[in-house]
């Protein structure tokens, strides 16, 4: 996991394996059911819109998504307030192999929590 910028700016780069190929919105501004940031010191979210119960209004801005690295240049919607040594988790799921909710209980890709630098 590597991160740089904050805030809005903030990019994430996630690298390991199994997250499949890029699903529809790839590259672009999308807000995914298959991948969320949850800040959870600024009670913050982007991405994951797995429907209205989800729905934060933060899209998350998809540079790349392959099975073995998935980089984000940034986010689009509500002020983010995402900040150094804010405490936050991330979690994924292979797009192309749960393609119908509910997915998250049993198809949960990976996952990493821990403290922004």
């Amino acid at each position: 996991m590597k991160f740089t910028g904050r805030g809005q700016n903030l990019g994430i780069t996630v690298s390991g394996s199994g997250f499949g190929s890029a699903t529809s919105g790839v590259p672009g501004v999308a807000d995914l059911p298959y991948f969320v940031f949850q800040d959870v010191t600024q009670n913050d979210q982007a991405g994951q819109n797995g429907g209205p119960a989800d729905s934060n209004g933060t899209e998350l801005n998809y540079v790349s998504w392959n099975d073995s690295e998935i980089v984000i240049s940034g986010m689009q919607g509500p002020d983010m307030h995402v900040t150094p040594k804010d405490v936050v988790y991330i979690e994924l799921w292979n797009g192309n192999s749960c393609s119908a909710l509910p997915y998250r209980s049993s198809n949960l890709t990976a996952s990493w929590g821990g403290t922004l630098p």
